[in-house]
């Protein structure tokens, strides 16, 4: 797990480790952030980076590695398909414009690029970055939606949104916008922070299949780890995990793998592309 290391020193660190106890591959990692600091150390390295969980795999350049292996593009993937969505002719006029909110800094900046990038010269985007001191109530939010738009794309975490929750309850307050969506990827499987009022215009952006139907696709893997114990209080993550480590179980099966990283990549390459696909949902 990188959380809490400065992205800015992981490579060296990565190094630092590497030198002190050569690993042959590194089999779902995780981290909070950008993943590019990794990703550059596996594809210098030569080292297979197998599935890591993060929602901010590196947009430039990710297509040109080889080492590297990841569930999808995360938040960016995310962008995409709202912005394929929005110019696809099937979303209702939207009047004032679209505005897209995060914070400042954050790892949402990668899903605001890319979103900004698939509506030009498409829409009229504006782009309201909230400082990371700021706190969002209620009456912040009335601020910031203060100049009207007819839909409102929201990159920001469950903490963030009580405050527009609240807002929601107020008559008018929401009053133009038609659509409101939500990554959730940065909220997460708990929608009781979406207020009533909230939810009647709220859509969600998914990377994998949607919450509702998780359980449906992974009842056996959360059975098997709830027999043995295994938390699995974070849902994905848990199965991600294991699924990421059955492939490398599977690949490394095979005595000639051990011999050579390019083979171990190009049959975990094989493994998974014979799997079902699930294309990004919205919802």
């Amino acid at each position: 797990m990188a959380s809490g290391w400065e992205p800015s020193r992981w490579r060296a660190q990565l190094a630092e480790h590497y030198a002190r106890q050569p690993v042959f591959a590194i089999v779902s990692g995780a981290a909070e952030g950008d993943w590019t600091p990794v990703h550059e150390f596996c594809e210098q390295n030569h080292v297979p980076c197998v599935l890591p969980q993060t929602d901010v795999p590196p947009v430039e350049g990710a297509e040109d590695g080889f080492y590297s292996l990841y569930f999808s593009k995360g938040l960016a993937l995310e962008a995409a398909t709202l912005g394929h969505h929005l110019t696809s002719g099937r979303e209702p006029s939207a009047r004032g414009g679209i505005l897209q909110v995060l914070r400042c800094g954050s790892q949402a900046e990668h899903a605001a690029m890319e979103l900004t990038k698939a509506l030009e010269p498409h829409s009229v985007l504006r782009t309201r970055c909230i400082d990371p001191s700021t706190r969002l109530t209620a009456a912040t939010w009335q601020t910031v939606l203060r100049r009207r738009c007819g839909l409102l794309v929201v990159w920001l975490g469950p903490e963030d949104l009580i405050g527009l929750s609240a807002l929601a309850w107020q008559r008018d307050a929401l009053a133009g916008i038609t659509r409101i969506y939500f990554s959730s990827s940065l909220i997460g499987d708990d929608r009781s922070v979406l207020s009533p009022p909230l939810l009647t215009k709220a859509f969600l952006l998914h990377p994998f299949v949607s919450p509702d139907d998780f359980n449906q696709h992974a009842w056996r893997t959360l059975a098997w780890l709830k027999t043995t114990g295994i938390d699995t209080h974070d849902r994905r993550a848990s199965v991600n995990a294991l699924f990421a480590a059955t492939v490398v179980a599977d690949a490394l099966s095979l005595p000639r793998t051990l011999a050579s990283r390019d083979y171990f990549v190009e049959r975990i390459e094989h493994m998974i592309g014979r799997r079902r696909f699930r294309p990004p949902t919205l919802q």
